[in-house]
């Protein structure tokens, strides 16, 4: 007995459902913690350093200004997360009152440049640690941490 157009079309429906369903979810799995893709990222550029500074005098003070960065750069993670966890707090407050958002957010704002201000000067330390030869020479590997970076940011 033939089956129907009508079955066949629910059938490659049902199905089509299934794979969209099965690769949205695979999509959505994360790679670990922010803190880990923001690991691993500093990792990767940490080693790209090693393998492309021959001078170990140059190679030890590019590593740790990198570290530095990282370090700034948990800091701003930080004051990110913080301005959003209290922020989402004081809206649920029925009772919040406009100048107590507006402190809020002044303070948080505050809080935020500066921790963007040290993230740009230890940044500045990293490249000054380097030649512009190396400095060419990590640009994947700089744009790779870079874009891994910013998405993690943009994420909170």
């Amino acid at each position: 007995m033939p089956l129907s157009i009508r079955t066949n079309a629910g059938f490659v429906t049902a199905i089509g459902l299934a794979v969209t369903l099965v690769v949205t979810a695979c999509s959505s799995l994360q790679r670990g913690t922010p803190d880990d893709v923001d690991r691993a990222a500093f990792d990767d550029l940490r080693e790209a350093v090693t393998e492309t500074i021959d001078n170990p005098a140059r190679q030890a003070r590019a590593l740790e200004a990198l570290n530095a960065v990282e370090r700034d750069f948990a800091a701003l993670r930080l004051a990110l997360e913080n301005r959003r966890v209290e922020f989402r707090a004081l809206y649920l407050n029925y009772d919040a009152t406009r100048p107590q958002f507006e402190s809020l957010l002044d303070r948080h704002d505050f809080e935020i440049r500066a921790a963007r201000r040290r993230v740009t000067e230890s940044h500045r330390g990293f490249v000054a640690a380097t030649t512009d030869e190396e400095w060419t020479s990590l640009a994947k590997a700089k744009t790779q941490a870079t874009d891994t970076l910013l998405k993690s940011l943009q994420s909170i």
